[in-house]
């Protein structure tokens, strides 16, 4: 008797722990490798795999301010770095003032916005990383005279969604490139800073991979502009599921002989 349509057949969990990867992108530790002396692969040619994300435990170790976004150009060519870490307001703005240029930084809490008062005319420069941060679009500003408001807010939120990518070939797209990409899920940070982000999946969605055979697994956790995050040391979990399901028409007897 034939049976149209997909149908499921077996499963398989992998179960990472990020202590345990073989090797370690040595500067962005959410960047790592695990190779399996075993092989999960499809037992019969007509057979695909699709692949889930069951949970994750991810910790809120990463900063605010980073490598990624802490460098203000200013007059052309002269640049502030702002150390890494989580900030409020006022920390911010005093960390601002030590910059030379500026006689003062002032936030309104009211408009959650960042004036900028120089000892002189000056001008922040768009290649800075760090205008998101600061309440400034992505253009160079110029002061007038030698004041400087933010055209837009405040932004020390943080993150707002993790991405997990992997070696693992499928077809999903992703809004930051408009093309299709290995982004297997995307994690909403919910969790404040020092804490741990627990995810459990609420849906059943699973992608189709186009890899014949899994031994090796890479994992890369990146922020909202595809930057890898900086865990700071700390480990992260994951647990996957690959699905085994028929590709096309079946035989209702094989179904039970290969589960």
């Amino acid at each position: 008797m034939e049976i149209s349509g997909k149908y499921p057949i077996s499963s398989r969990q992998i179960y990472l722990n990020s202590k345990d990867a073989e090797k370690i992108n040595p500067e962005f530790t959410s960047d790592c490798f695990f190779f399996f002396k075993e092989i999960i692969a499809p037992p019969t040619p007509n057979i695909e795999m699709l692949l889930s994300v069951v949970s994750a435990s991810i910790p809120m170790s990463f900063y605010v301010v980073n490598s990624t976004n802490n460098k203000l150009v200013y007059n052309t060519n002269q640049t502030h770095i702002i150390p890494s870490g989580n900030y409020n307001a006022t920390e911010l703005k005093n960390e601002l003032e030590t910059i030379s240029i500026f006689s003062s930084v002032t936030y309104s809490s009211k408009f959650n916005k960042l004036t900028f008062t120089g000892i002189s005319s000056f001008t922040i420069e768009g290649t800075s990383t760090c205008l998101k941060l600061l309440g400034l679009t992505k253009k160079q500003h110029t002061s007038s005279g030698n004041t400087l408001v933010g055209d837009s807010v405040l932004n020390l939120a943080g993150i707002s969604g993790l991405y997990l990518h992997t070696n693992l070939l499928n077809n999903n797209l992703d809004s930051r490139t408009g093309a299709f990409s290995n982004i297997i899920a995307r994690i909403p940070v919910d969790t404040a800073p020092n804490g741990i982000l627990q995810y459990a999946s609420q849906n059943e969605f699973k992608t189709v991979i186009n890899d014949t055979v899994i031994d090796v697994l890479r994992i890369q956790i990146e922020d909202d502009e595809q930057n890898l995050i900086q865990l700071n040391g700390q480990e992260f979990a994951l647990t996957l599921q690959i699905d085994f399901q028929y590709k096309h028409l079946i035989n209702r007897d094989n179904v039970e002989q290969l589960k």
